[in-house]
């Protein structure tokens, strides 16, 4: 397991290294380390559905967890009152790119540079 992690930071690292110019990339706090169970980028509301297609046009799979914000959810509605204005954005901002420690640099420069694209 210890070394799955160690790859998976590796991956995440490579995807900073390149993305960070185009979304906004997750940040890890210094000295923290991070399992990777997803990799999520933020892109602009406008934007996300449009990237979205355009990466499932090259065969790259993509996810949206958490659509909607917990508080929009029936379970909460005691708390549909109050403002959760930041979940809304991010629920409409967010999605995750492919995240495994066994994605090869050939698999991962393909949707850099499918997002890089979109972007330029």
């Amino acid at each position: 397991f210890d070394e799955e992690i160690k790859l998976r930071n590796k991956v995440a690292d490579y995807y900073n290294e390149k993305l960070d110019q185009f979304v906004k990339i997750p940040k890890i706090a210094y000295k923290n380390i991070s399992s990777w169970a997803q990799y999520s980028i933020l892109v602009n509301q406008k934007d996300r559905d449009k990237l979205i297609k355009h990466l499932q046009k090259f065969n790259i799979p993509i996810a949206v967890f958490y659509k909607k914000p917990f508080n929009t959810l029936d379970l909460y509605f005691e708390n549909r009152d109050l403002d959760f204005s930041i979940s809304l954005i991010l629920s409409n901002s967010i999605l995750s790119i492919p995240m495994h420690p066994y994605l090869t640099r050939f698999e991962q420069d393909l949707v850099i540079r499918k997002i890089q694209d979109f972007f330029k």
